[in-house]
């Protein structure tokens, strides 16, 4: 992918370096933007950069120095125009700690750019002088795995229904009228966090297991793409406070690109399942029905029925015979509502047909 066409149109607010990785399917950017250049300027080219990037459909990191201070987001109104651009466009900062730090001041101005949703990415600073900013980074682990290649552990509490009956005895069961104490409030607080923290802890205990057993309904899903979905839920909020067209264009062009990440997210995900089951029939059959939100239900009849004068009946034979009385009379019972008809087929086919076809 070419980005000459970038560089010469741009003005000298924007900087950019483009250079392509190994892999054909990620996308690494380095941008500087001088302090003194026009920040309006910076900001359009930068949406334009963005939108050009996202056509491409791939992985994109896009780093460098801004010279925008993230950490004024709500108090400067182009770096919060900068932040909603690349917001609008699913690209997400992954650097939210001062990148420059002086006796009297702390800023975010270097930053790394990403439109990746994966849960596996580390980012952070590096703690040295080699410059008055510090160095960031990012690393893009494989999914599933810890540093060491082993497979990670999902934590979770199991609240079945046993165990929200026994937390509900509990808290009926517990003497709570030692903990008032009316001269501390604070007190009082903490006894009663500490009764019903351990009430609760006892009966929904944390437990352990595999990342890859952790089945999810939406398994898809990563947190990035979660944190989208809340920020999109914000920009409508934002929209419904202030219906104005500014709001409602971004709210609108952050929808649609989060719903274009999300079917390629579903689509990676079963194409992977599908090329891992390519030799196992049943296992592919089965992702094929979790597509399709076809489940097997178990056939539980009731015990009894209601017969034609809606009374009662537990007999087999005589439920039988009633299901059978059903639909034998199905037919002529629909074919006594339908009134009779004074026309013939004449009047609809004017025209005889000489043609005939047999099978």
């Amino acid at each position: 992918m070419a980005f000459s066409d970038i560089s010469s149109s741009s003005t000298e607010s924007l900087f950019i370096e483009i250079r392509r990785p190994l892999s054909k399917n990620i996308i690494i950017g380095v941008i500087y933007r001088p302090p003194d250049s026009n920040v309006n300027d910076f900001v359009q080219n930068f949406n334009y950069l963005l939108a050009k990037i996202g056509k491409e459909n791939k992985l994109s990191y896009l780093l460098g120095d801004f010279n925008l201070n993230l950490m004024n987001y709500h108090s400067h109104s182009l770096t919060g125009e900068f932040v909603d651009v690349s917001y609008a466009n699913l690209f997400v900062p992954l650097i939210i700690r001062p990148t420059r730090l002086t006796s009297y001041s702390a800023s975010l101005t270097d930053n790394i750019f990403a439109n990746s949703f994966c849960n596996n990415i580390v980012s952070g600073l590096f703690l040295t002088d080699v410059s008055d900013h510090l160095p960031i980074f990012a690393i893009h682990h494989e999914q599933g795995l810890n540093n060491d290649g082993r497979k990670s552990f999902v934590s979770f509490r199991d609240k079945n229904t046993a165990n929200i009956k026994k937390f509900h005895e509990l808290l009926q069961s517990t003497d709570w009228t030692n903990i008032y104490n009316v001269t501390n409030v604070n007190t009082d607080y903490s006894c009663f966090l500490n009764k019903y923290s351990k009430i609760f802890d006892t009966c929904f205990p944390i437990k352990k297991i595999k990342a890859s057993k952790y089945a999810l309904k939406k398994p898809w899903l990563s947190t990035g793409l979660l944190k989208s979905i809340k920020r999109k839920n914000s920009l409508y909020k934002k929209f419904l406070k202030s219906p104005s067209p500014r709001n409602e264009s971004s709210y609108k062009r952050y929808k649609n690109k989060l719903n274009h990440y999300l079917r390629l997210a579903k689509r990676s995900y079963y194409e992977v399942k599908l090329k891992t089951l390519k030799n196992n029939i049943k296992g592919t059959w089965n992702i094929l029905n979790q597509i399709i939100n076809r489940t097997k239900h178990p056939n539980k009849l009731p015990s009894t029925f209601a017969d034609s004068n809606n009374q009662d009946i537990s007999d087999p034979c005589l439920i039988a015979n009633q299901f059978c009385n059903f639909f034998t009379n199905l037919g002529p019972s629909l074919a006594k509502k339908i009134p009779t008809s004074v026309n013939t087929y004449r009047c609809f086919l004017h025209e005889r047909s000489f043609s005939s076809f047999f099978l």
